[in-house]
């Protein structure tokens, strides 16, 4: 969400100059000049941002991946079961556990 409205941002300062150019020429020179640094900036988000994006898109298969899970690491017994071996003292008694 914070990246789309940087992006729009970014959009809308390029032009805050321009609004300032008195004749039509230097209006193209003003926007041609803005839109260049932006584009500048641009690629330099990405390179430095690729070195988290890209192995995100690489690993994308094993991100939140659950079926080389085991089913117990997916399943419960409940927030009633879980807090009441809490409060009775039996969650990590494996003798006398309700669970």
């Amino acid at each position: 969400m914070y990246g789309y409205m940087a992006f729009i941002s970014l959009g809308v300062l390029a032009l805050v100059e321009v609004a300032r150019g008195p004749t039509l020429s230097s209006l193209a020179q003003a926007i041609g000049r803005q839109w260049l640094r932006l584009m500048v900036l641009l690629l330099l988000v990405s390179v430095v941002t690729s070195y988290f994006l890209i192995p995100f898109v690489v690993d994308l298969s094993y991100v939140n991946n659950t079926q080389t899970l085991l089913p117990i690491f997916k399943d419960s017994f409940g927030h009633s079961v879980v807090l009441r071996s809490l409060v009775e003292g039996d969650l990590f008694d494996f003798t006398g556990s309700r669970l």
